[in-house]
This record gives C-alpha cells, sequence and structure tokens, in this order.
C-alpha cells in the first residue's frame, strides 16, 4: 500500500508535490496545536476540580473529627449532607480508622453507583466517568479516619467534546484554506522551473542558442536562470565566433590552394622553357659562378653576374654543388629572405657534368598567407581555450550550489525523519545526483570535442569492471523488474592493459540506456575474445537488451551529440543525449569501435570492441611463503573519535551555505573546526595558531585559494613545519587539480563533497603526515 502511495507521489508533477507538501506540513502543525490545546485544558479542568473538592473535603474533615473520635454517626451524616451544594457530588462517605463505614451521603438513595474502591491514605483516583478522592480525618495529629468523595465528571467531559466538535470545524476549515493557498502560491516556485526546463529543453532540440529563460525573481532560482542565461550567451559568441573563423579559414585555404595549385601548374609548364619562366632560372659551375641566368633572373637580379658565387644568393653554393656530384643527395631545397623577400631555392644535378641548374620561386605572398593562416589558427585556439575556461567557470558556479543542496540533505538524511520525509528527503538526493551527472556529461563532452582527454592505461581486469557496473545498475533494475545477466567466456584474459575509468564509463552509460529503455524482459552483457596475436587480443563486449528498439534511419545519428532516438516533445524518456557521443568518443580514443544493432520493438546490442595488451600474471605464491603481508591494527570507534577529538581543522571557505555544511560534518566526527571566510584570513589564522589540517576553497574574494597557499608556504619555510592543506573546489576542468598541486597543496576533492570521500581524504593525509 505505502509502496503503491510513493510510486504516485514520485509520478506527481513538482506543483502537486509542492501542493501536498504545504498541505501536509500545515495539517500536522494544526492538529498538533489543537491536540496540545485540548491536552491543557483537560489538565486545568482537572486541577481546577482537584483544588475545589480539596478544599470542600479539608472543611468537612475537620468539621466531623469530633463526631468520628465519638462515634456520632447522625452528626457526621448531617455534615456530610451540606455537600448537596454542589450538584456534581454524588456520593460521599466517613470511615473509622479500622475501615469501618461510619456514615454515608448519597445525592440519589435509589441509583445506587455500584462504586467500590479500595481506601487510600489521601489523592484522588479516576473510576469510570468519576474522580473518587480521598482524605485523612485527623485530630491533634492523629488520624481518627478517612473520608471518601465521588466527583462526576459528565458535565466537564460533554464541555470537552463540544469544543473538541468546534476545534475538529476550526481545522478543516483551516486545511482548506492551506489547500487554496498552496494552490495559489506554489506557482512562484514551480513555474520558473517549468519555463527554465522547456528552455532548455528547446534550445537541445533546436540547437539555437538565443533563446533565453525568462528570469521572474533574485532567489535562488533566479540566480540559477542569470547563470543559465550567461552560458547561453557565452556559448552563442563563441559558436557564432568559431563559425565565423572556420568560414574564413576554409576560404582563405580554398583561394590560396587555388592559386599554388596554378603556380604550380604554371612552373611545370614553364620548366623547360626557361626563357619564358616568369621566375629566376640559373646555371652555375662547380665553383659557384653563374654560366646562364633567364630574362626574369637578370631582370630580378640584376648584378648577380658580376658578384658571382659572392652574390648572397648563392651563398655556401660549393658545397652544395660538391654534395650533388658525390650523389648524396639528387636535389636540394632551402628557404633565402633577400631585399624582404622571401624565396624558394631549387638546386639540382640535371646536366651530370658539374652544372646545376637553380630555380629561385619568389614565395613572399606564400609566407604572408602562412602567417594570416597562422594567427587565424592562434585566433582560434584562444577561442577553444576561452571556451575551456567558461566552461570551468560555470562547472565552479554550477556546482557550489549542487554541494549546498546534497550536502543540506545529507546532514538533513542524518537526522531523525519519518518515512515519507526520508522519501522526499531521497527524492531531492536523486533530483541534485541527476543534474550532477548532466554537468559531468557536459565536461567530459567538451573534454573529448576539445582533444584534451588522456588515456590512464593501467593493469585491470575486464571481469571486474563487469560485475562492478552489472552491480552499480542492479538495483534500477530491480526497480523495473528486470533481470540482469552476466556472461563471460572463459577465453577471457585475467588481466589487461586500459584504462580502467573510461571502459568503465562506457559499459555503465550502455547499461543505464538499457535500463532506461526497457520495460520488461532483460538485459544481458557479454565478454568474448574474437581474436588474439601474440600477447594482443580483440575483445567484445555486447550489451542486450529486450527494450523499445531503434529505428533504422535513427541509428545513423545515435551516436551524434544532443541526439536521441526520440527527440519530441511528447517523448517519454528523458536525458541530455551526450551518453552515447561521449562512449562513442572514448571508444575512438582507445582506438575501438562501438556501433548498435537494433529492430523496433525487439531491442537493441550495443557493441564495444576493441584490442587489449595482456597482461601475464604472475604464478601464485608458494604455500608457507612469506607474502610481505602487513599487519594492521584495529581501532575502536571510541579510539577514534578520541583522536579526532584532538585535530584542529582550519576551514576556508567563502560560501556561507557550504561552511555550515562542512563544518556540521566535521564535528559530527568528532574535529575541532574553524571558519574564515578568504584566503588572506586562512594566512592571518595560520600566522596566529597552530592547525593539524587546512580545508581551502580555491576561487574566494580578497585572497584565493591558490595564493593563500603558496604564502603560507612560504610563511612555512621561515619558521618551519608543514600543515597539510586539501583542496575544496567546483573547478572539475582538466589541469586544476594539478593547479593546486603545483601551488603546494596536499590533496584534492571536487565539489559536491561527499562526506564519504571527505573524510577518507582526511584520514589519508593524517596518516601520511604523522
Amino acid at each position: 500500500m505505502l509502496n503503491r502511495i510513493a510510486e504516485k507521489f514520485h509520478n506527481l508533477s513538482l506543483r502537486y508535490k509542492l501542493i501536498l507538501v504545504i498541505t501536509l506540513v500545515s495539517t500536522i502543525a494544526q492538529v498538533i496545536t489543537t491536540l496540545s490545546f485540548a491536552i491543557f485544558e483537560l489538565i486545568s479542568k482537572r486541577d481546577s476540580v482537584v483544588q475545589v473538592v480539596d478544599i470542600e473535603m479539608k472543611i468537612i474533615s475537620e468539621n466531623s473529627n469530633a463526631a468520628v473520635e465519638f462515634g456520632d454517626n447522625e452528626a457526621v451524616e448531617q455534615i456530610l449532607s451540606s455537600l448537596k451544594a454542589d450538584p456534581q457530588v454524588h456520593k460521599s462517605a466517613i470511615y473509622t480508622a479500622d475501615n469501618v463505614k461510619l456514615a454515608e451521603y448519597q445525592r440519589d438513595p435509589d441509583a445506587p453507583l455500584g462504586l467500590t474502591v479500595p481506601l487510600q491514605e489521601d489523592g484522588f483516583v479516576v473510576n469510570g466517568r468519576y474522580l473518587v478522592f480521598f482524605q485523612p480525618v485527623t485530630m491533634h495529629n492523629e488520624k481518627l479516619g478517612t473520608m471518601v468523595l465521588y466527583y462526576d465528571l459528565t458535565v466537564i467531559l460533554n464541555e470537552l467534546l463540544t469544543r473538541a466538535g468546534i476545534a475538529l470545524f476550526v481545522l478543516l476549515v483551516a486545511i482548506q484554506i492551506s489547500i487554496y493557498l498552496s494552490t495559489v502560491f506554489q506557482k512562484y516556485i514551480s513555474d520558473p522551473i517549468y519555463k527554465l526546463a522547456d528552455t532548455a529543453r528547446k534550445i537541445s532540440e533546436t540547437k539555437d542558442f538565443s533563446l533565453r529563460a525568462q528570469k521572474q525573481s533574485d532567489d535562488e532560482i533566479g540566480a540559477l536562470i542569470t547563470v543559465f542565461n550567461e552560458m547561453l550567451t557565452e556559448i552563442e559568441q563563441r559558436e557564432d565566433s568559431l563559425e565565423k573563423h572556420q568560414q574564413q579559414l576554409e576560404l582563405e585555404v580554398e583561394r590560396r590552394t587555388e592559386e599554388l595549385q596554378k603556380a604550380y601548374h604554371e612552373l611545370s609548364r614553364l620548366a623547360n622553357f626557361p626563357e619564358l619562366n616568369p621566375n629566376p632560372v640559373m646555371e652555375i659551375d662547380t665553383k659557384g659562378n653563374v654560366t646562364y641566368i633567364n630574362p626574369a633572373g637578370r631582370h630580378r637580379f640584376p648584378d648577380i653576374l658580376e658578384r658571382n658565387s659572392e652574390h648572397p644568393l648563392l651563398d655556401d653554393i660549393e658545397s652544395i654543388v660538391e654534395m650533388l656530384e658525390n650523389r648524396t643527395e639528387k636535389v636540394y631545397k632551402r628557404e633565402l629572405f633577400f631585399e624582404e623577400r622571401f624565396y624558394d631555392q631549387i638546386i639540382s644535378d640535371v646536366a651530370g657534368f658539374g652544372i646545376v641548374h637553380v630555380y629561385m620561386n619568389d614565395i613572399t605572398e606564400l609566407k604572408n598567407v602562412e602567417h594570416v593562416l597562422r594567427e587565424a589558427r592562434d585566433k582560434a585556439e584562444a577561442g577553444m581555450r576561452a571556451k575551456s575556461e567558461f566552461l570551468a567557470t560555470m562547472s565552479h558556479e554550477i556546482r557550489t550550489p549542487i554541494n549546498g543542496v546534497l550536502g543540506m540533505i545529507s546532514l538533513l538524511l542524518d537526522t531523525r525523519l519519518d518515512k515519507e520525509q526520508r522519501d522526499y528527503a531521497e527524492n531531492v538526493r536523486l533530483s541534485a545526483n541527476s543534474l550532477l551527472a548532466i554537468v559531468n556529461d557536459i565536461l567530459d563532452y567538451s573534454r573529448l570535442e576539445s582533444g584534451k582527454a588522456t588515456l590512464d592505461v593501467a593493469e585491470c581486469s575486464l571481469q571486474q569492471i563487469l560485475d562492478d557496473s552489472v552491480r552499480l545498475v542492479k538495483a534500477r533494475a530491480d526497480e523495473k523488474k528486470l533481470a540482469v545477466e552476466l556472461e563471460i567466456a572463459d577465453t577471457l584474459p585475467q588481466a589487461v592493459l586500459a584504462d580502467q575509468q573510461k571502459v568503465m564509463q562506457i559499459i555503465l552509460n550502455l547499461l543505464s540506456n538499457a535500463v532506461k529503455f526497457t520495460e520488461e524482459g532483460k538485459i544481458t552483457v557479454s565478454a568474448v575474445l574474437r581474436d588474439r596475436i601474440d600477447k594482443s587480443c580483440w575483445v567484445e563486449i555486447r550489451v542486450q537488451d529486450t527494450g523499445i528498439g531503434i529505428e533504422p534511419e535513427k541509428q545513423k545519428v545515435i551516436f551524434d551529440s544532443f541526439t536521441q532516438a526520440d527527440g519530441s516533445h511528447s517523448r517519454q524518456y528523458g536525458g541530455t543525449g551526450l551518453g552515447l557521443a561521449i562512449s562513442k568518443q572514448l571508444a575512438e580514443l582507445m582506438d575501438g569501435e562501438l556501433s548498435v544493432e537494433s529492430e523496433p520493438g525487439k531491442g537493441s546490442t550495443f557493441i564495444f570492441s576493441k584490442w587489449y595488451d595482456i597482461v601475464e600474471l604472475l604464478p601464485p605464491p608458494e604455500p608457507g611463503a612469506d607474502t610481505g603481508t602487513a599487519s594492521v591494527t584495529v581501532v575502536s570507534r571510541e579510539e577514534t573519535d578520541q583522536i579526532a577529538r584532538n585535530i584542529r581543522i582550519l576551514l576556508v571557505e567563502d560560501n556561507l551555505v557550504n561552511q555550515k555544511i562542512t563544518a556540521k560534518i566535521l564535528e559530527k566526527n568528532g574535529f575541532t573546526v574553524q571558519v574564515v571566510e578568504n584566503g588572506r584570513a586562512a594566512v592571518e589564522a595560520m600566522a596566529a595558531g597552530a592547525y593539524d589540517l587546512v580545508l581551502m576553497d580555491v576561487q574566494m574574494p580578497v585572497m584565493d585559494g591558490l595564493e593563500a597557499t603558496r604564502q603560507i608556504r612560504i610563511m612555512e619555510k621561515q619558521v618551519g613545519g608543514h600543515t597539510p592543506i586539501i583542496a575544496l573546489t567546483a573547478n572539475a576542468m582538466k589541469g586544476d587539480r594539478e593547479k593546486c598541486i603545483d601551488a603546494g597543496m596536499d590533496e584534492y576533492i571536487t565539489k559536491p563533497i561527499k562526506p564519504k570521500d571527505l573524510l577518507a581524504a582526511i584520514d589519508k593525509i593524517l596518516e601520511e603526515a604523522e
């Protein structure tokens, strides 16, 4: 039942989720308030009755003590009859010290109450609709007997029920008002998000970066829309600039190529007719003297015959002639700069009798073209660098609020929540992780597109990669009741050389798509050895599903960026369309292949195959041999907490939300934390006190984390010592880690920060410091 309710809630739109959450919270608050007032009223009424009855019983007890002492029951009955003035007193009696009834009063003698309550020294008890009071009868501090009084609560209970009915009516009216107000005001939260999502979808489908999301407020959603619009503006400008440069380069290269081809054909045509050749052509003897020069050469270099071998165009010509005579080279080419012109000089032994021909080609214009093309290339590379810097900035700006969301949700999940509240919090964390996955996809695609992605090749196990990948998607497959089967051939090598992270990224992308687009049936992952040459093997990994399949015309573009098999407005499945594009480029980066076989309605099979270098595994150790295994000292949790309490950590962070999150994580794990808001304050804090560890943000006002780290390291060189510094940054582009390490930091953690990763990094750094 609860699962069906949770599933229906998950499928509701954000608008109805907000209405339900607001209404539920307000209803619970109103119910708690009403119950609190009711309990308070009941206690107040009871205390009032107890106070009044206690006074009455004390008066009667004092007036009747003499009669009780002498056993005068008539006098006692007359005294008890005074209780007729209180209509709520239905019965009263006085007992002797031996618990023998001496006298009794009952408002309605014909209607016996049938109440039997054991005698007590004093106080009161609840018996049905009566409060039964007990009062000792004393004289000179000596107990003579006990007075019992039955007080009827019917009137009070009826009054409380009437008030409860009124309170219930008010509660129902308040719930209606809460539903109405939440319906009216939720749009201020949901409408901007719907419009932002619609704008992003239109941009993804049309590739029109001129579209903008409309900002309606200055809150966090407004800030997100502002950053989103700024990102679109930068992308639009970069795209336009790159497109213009590309068009200009293509036109310029096409024009220059055409001119060079014409010049080449012209030179070829005139090569056998030096008199008609528009470029200088000369014959030189073994001493470097010009024996012939064509008219174009005489016009361009009129003094070359007079100066001969001393002319700048003929420098070192004798050694070139000697080289050609010895047949070590047949043709010699070099470039010369003479009288502010560039020449391409070709020297060849044509006659074979010590006479060489020298062909001169004026390449000044070609050099100018090369200069222009070089400048255009530099501008294009600058544009790509600007794009990378922009993506790095956007990554930081987007990851910072995501870190706040994930951190606060993690702290919230560590508190006492009921099942429904925990479900809401888990949904928020799932949404934030999905947004983080989209940002990571965009960054991966940018690295691959710019050619900055590199391979980290190391020894790994393909079977382990497949096992881990299947385990990571198993939970999502179980939710859809899909079977996931893993088939690995016995011939598969136990260890190969590969980039484990990138291979696993490809497999996870394919498995995630298979789970997303499959509603029933199963998913099969198989790995087989297709070929082997010496220590290299061709391995084919298949991910087969029984999902919706892909149309033949869509299979041709399925690996293109921002492309999905169903790109319509009403498409059932979401996503950025980058997963397969990234997988394709990663496969090509590793000299592999990624292809698809599919039939609509019958499922799809994605095939990733490549050559791997096989790693020769060492034989297992001999029984009883020394394996070099180090002993492990087990530390209890209490000991760990005690150690942690002795650790002082300086947290340097300018964002208030991130300050609260990180400090809370550290304090909950027993660390002592001091927070400062910028790099300058961090340097001053390090100069004033001693800390065991510094957690340093990178981008901060006044002084950034890199400069602060440099100054701290300079200060440490003067006074001695070394305090470990861990970078906590939203910068996740290639090269950011290296910048932090070069500045003097010891470790690097990207935001959003996972508590487990942060604590593991702290433990590692502190262990190394010891």
